[in-house]
């Protein structure tokens, strides 16, 4: 049986467990749950339930789609999801709570967005995850949110890349953003901006992270843009680096920032710690 057959068939209330391995090919991958609120989880967690799906350029794959209409009585819970090729997990119009994944090494093309997560119209939880060495080809290398009202909490975020802007996370189109207790490091906005956190027309409120080492044009650490209110309190922003101006952080509009610690960024031109105009 396959896990989709398993999702087919399951009872809500009645959690699927899936057993240690490796879990590929049709029936494994590119999982939708159809308006189902179930639960999936590991056994034994991330490290032994791997949904291997074998994406590549021309043969597009994901691990799970919540578009259904599912809400937060839906969970993914301990499972790793790698080799996608549109994006690891994706969340529009349903509110899963996703706990303890890790999203590894998946590559998204083809002008879509976000490499790790795609969030949009959804209230999704993203709870003490791993995102690392994912890519994208426009912006969210880690996650990508439009019109999210969500939460992303005591996550990691690394070696992720946007071709464009985010490559760790990307805030865009009137979201609303909690990122609370996360770990954002060594990500790159290859040729724009934001290279660990890119907000423009949305909120965010960044509260007690660490961000640290990622590169950008603009805003190596977190860049603030048109239309943006960022809430920066608790955090420190350290080693980021800005190709052009803002290594630590960048901002043209609304910021508040509150008992922060800025230190060791750098900037090709200006605002090694702080752009902001």
């Amino acid at each position: 049986a396959t896990s989709q057959a398993a999702v087919d068939r399951a009872v809500t209330g009645v959690p699927i467990l899936l057993a240690a391995g490796v879990y590929a090919g049709s029936g494994n991958r590119d999982i939708e749950f159809a308006g189902k609120n179930l639960t999936i989880r590991s056994a034994s967690g991330p490290d032994s339930a791997i949904v291997e799906c074998g994406g590549s350029v021309g043969e597009i794959h994901w691990g799970f789609a919540y578009t259904g209409g599912e809400d937060t009585t839906s969970a993914l819970e301990g499972i790793t999801v790698k080799h996608a090729s549109l994006t690891g997990i994706r969340c529009v119009s349903s509110s899963p709570i996703i706990r303890g994944c890790v999203i590894d090494s998946c590559i998204t093309s083809g002008g879509a967005r976000g490499g790790g997560f795609y969030l949009e119209k959804t209230s999704a939880k993203i709870l003490g995850c791993t995102v690392t060495n994912n890519r994208v080809d426009t912006n969210g290398g880690g996650i990508y949110c439009k019109e999210t009202t969500g939460r992303v909490a005591d996550c990691v975020f690394s070696g992720n890349i946007a071709a464009k802007s985010g490559g760790g996370i990307a805030v865009q189109t009137n979201s609303n953003l909690d990122i609370v207790g996360c770990t954002v490091t060594g990500n790159l906005a290859n040729t724009e901006s934001g290279g660990g956190i890119y907000i423009i027309s949305a909120r965010a409120r960044v509260d007690s992270c660490s961000i640290a080492g990622n590169t950008g044009s603009f805003g190596g650490g977190v860049f603030n843009g048109t239309n943006a209110y960022c809430t920066l309190k608790h955090s420190s922003v350290n080693s980021n680096v800005a190709r052009s101006g803002g290594g630590g952080v960048y901002s043209s509009t609304n910021l508040t920032m509150e008992n922060c610690t800025i230190v060791g960024n750098s900037a090709v031109n200006y605002g090694a710690g702080i752009e902001s105009f």
